[in-house]
C-alpha cells in the first residue's frame, strides 16, 4: 500500500509499527490517537507527512532514506522522544521547544559531536544524542 491513515477511526489503537512498508509513500488523514510510531524501512515515505501524527509523544524512524530537516515536522505539540536512526533529517541550530513544546530527548544517529554540543547549548534541558556522542 501507498497510504496509511485515519487510524483516529480506531479509538483504541495507541501504538503503531510500520516495518518493512517499502511502498508506503505518506500518512493521511487524522492519527492524532496514535502515541508511539516506530517505522523502519519506508523508503519512498515522505517524513513531512509524520505531522499527521499530532498526539505523538513517542516517535522512532528507522532507515528511511527520504530527506527532510527537523522542522518540517514541527508543530507536534505532545512529542517527547524523537528517534531518527540511518535517515537523511537535517536539523538546524534551533531551540527544538519552539518547534516541538515538550520535547526531552532528540536523536539522530549521523549527528557528529561538536553540532550536537551546539545544539545542546541552544537546549539545556534536552538530551540530545546520535551514534557518537550523549549529551544530557
Amino acid at each position: 500500500f501507498k497510504e496509511l491513515g485515519n487510524t483516529a477511526a480506531n479509538s483504541g489503537l495507541s501504538v503503531i509499527s510500520v516495518l518493512g512498508c517499502r511502498n508506503l509513500e505518506r500518512f493521511t488523514g487524522d492519527n492524532s490517537n496514535i502515541k508511539r510510531l516506530v517505522l523502519d524501512g519506508s523508503k519512498k515515505l515522505d517524513l513531512r507527512t509524520l505531522k499527521t501524527f499530532e498526539g505523538i509523544e513517542t516517535l522512532i524512524v528507522n532507515s528511511c532514506t527520504y530527506e527532510m530537516n527537523l522542522t518540517e515536522i514541527g508543530g507536534l505539540k505532545n512529542v517527547k522522544h524523537i528517534d531518527f536512526i540511518l535517515c537523511q533529517v537535517q536539523v538546524d541550530l534551533i531551540h527544538l521547544k519552539e518547534y516541538f513544546p515538550k520535547i526531552e530527548s532528540l536523536h539522530i544517529s549521523q549527528m557528529k559531536k561538536d553540532y550536537g554540543m551546539q545544539l545542546k547549548e541552544l537546549n539545556p534541558d534536552v538530551e540530545i544524542t546520535s551514534d557518537f556522542f550523549r549529551l544530557e
